[in-house]
């Protein structure tokens, strides 16, 4: 099962080249193919907020900032899957730094499988997190459904003196017959009483 993960898209910040080639197979390695690069703190900036990208693999040093502000740059435009490849002298004070913005701090001499089952892990867990997101946005749209039909059944109640269930029992026969959605029967409701 080696079919590259099309999920997720990567960004890899480098300034090295020798660096970009050995984390560019690790992503490999990992099936994140492809992956775009950039190899300034500003390039990276520009190429996230251009879209499209999931997660950002940063391997210090890059030019223009330090890894750890780049990370947190990120954090704050909502990129989902940091992590961040620090010098092994920095490592443990940048994962201190960075840890409670859910970047994740690996120092850059960490063993290959580490990185690649890292790699794996932020993709997984970003996948996980899209998942979510879709699901919370669909929950969210029933519940602003349901404080429509329930306005619009309480100024039936109000203006035509029905009961809850008779102004319930309305709305779903007229959405039946005319084969409309029951937010778009009590959305005319709304339009036809407070007006």
């Amino acid at each position: 099962m080696n079919s590259p993960l099309h999920t997720v898209s990567a960004l890899l910040v480098s300034a090295s080249e020798a660096q970009t080639k050995r984390i560019g197979a690790l992503l490999t390695r990992a099936r994140i193919v492809p992956f775009e690069h950039a190899d300034s703190a500003r390039q990276a900036l520009e190429q996230f907020d251009a879209g499209g990208i999931d997660g950002v693999l940063i391997a210090e040093p890059i030019a223009g900032s330090s890894g750890q502000e780049l990370a947190l740059q990120l954090k704050k435009r909502h990129c989902m899957a940091v992590l961040l490849l620090a010098a092994p002298e920095h490592a443990d004070a940048a994962a201190a730094l960075l840890e409670q913005s859910g970047v994740l701090v690996l120092p850059n001499d960490a063993p290959e499988a580490l990185i690649v089952q890292t790699i794996r892990l932020l993709a997984a867990v970003r996948i996980q997190l899209e998942q979510m997101q879709h699901k919370t946005e669909k929950l969210e749209a029933k519940v602003a459904d349901i404080r429509i039909i329930n306005r619009a059944k309480l100024l039936l109640v109000q203006h035509l003196q029905m009961t809850e269930t008779e102004a319930h029992k309305y709305i779903e026969k007229q959405a039946m017959n005319t084969s409309k959605p029951r937010r778009t029967i009590a959305e005319n409701i709304i339009r036809t009483y407070e007006d």
